[in-house]
């Protein structure tokens, strides 16, 4: 088999039928569900929509999706690359962020590896009595609830490993802030870059 070089790749993926035949399947077959996108250099050259979004809902090449705890590997990426600029140092209290929140002692580090023991927020909210079930949680949300609601942490930081959502939102909420928004657009533009290879 001869070698090819990318441009040649790029145009033999283009040209091979076999990537329909293989949606059809995946599509009957309710083996995915989503959207697929081939790129080179930035520009995309196959898009295509499989499957549905709910019973009635076929999705479409601009249907939305939550991308939940995938987005922590973005965030993460955000966070070191403020680090790696010395705009941000990871044994960072977070109280100097977040004044308003009482908890102590918790650094940007134990966020990013899940060891702050601050309290997963999801279970308040997905209690009917506090919250509107139709209703999506914001980072925000979060936020308000963390400052007013004032849960207990589970542990001190650093005495244990427990995964936690509530970190990973304060971290959102911090690379949101105006501070950040450049190093954020900056981190979207690359890491898009790479993933449309």
């Amino acid at each position: 088999m001869k070698k090819l070089n990318k441009s040649q790749e790029v145009c033999e993926i283009r040209d091979r039928s076999e990537i329909n035949y293989n949606k059809s399947t995946v599509s009957n077959n309710r083996l995915f569900s989503g959207v697929v996108l081939l790129g080179d250099e930035g520009t995309a050259f196959y898009k295509r929509a499989v499957g549905k979004q709910s019973l009635t809902t076929l999705q479409s090449i601009d249907s939305v999706f939550e991308i939940s705890s995938i987005s922590k590997s973005f965030t993460a990426t955000a966070v070191m690359m403020l680090v790696e600029q010395n705009r941000l140092h990871l044994e960072e209290d977070i109280e100097r962020f977040f004044p308003t929140l009482p908890y102590k002692n918790i650094t940007i580090k134990n966020l990013l590896n899940h060891t702050s023991g601050l309290p997963d927020y999801m279970a308040w909210f997905e209690n009917p009595e506090n919250w509107d079930q139709n209703k999506i949680v914001s980072n925000e949300d979060v936020l308000f609830y963390l400052e007013n609601q004032k849960p207990k942490v589970l542990f001190q930081a650093n005495a244990q490993w427990e995964y936690c959502n509530t970190g990973y939102v304060l971290l959102a909420v911090y690379l949101a802030s105006k501070k950040c928004m450049k190093w954020q657009l900056k981190m979207y533009a690359t890491c898009t870059s790479y993933l449309l290879v």
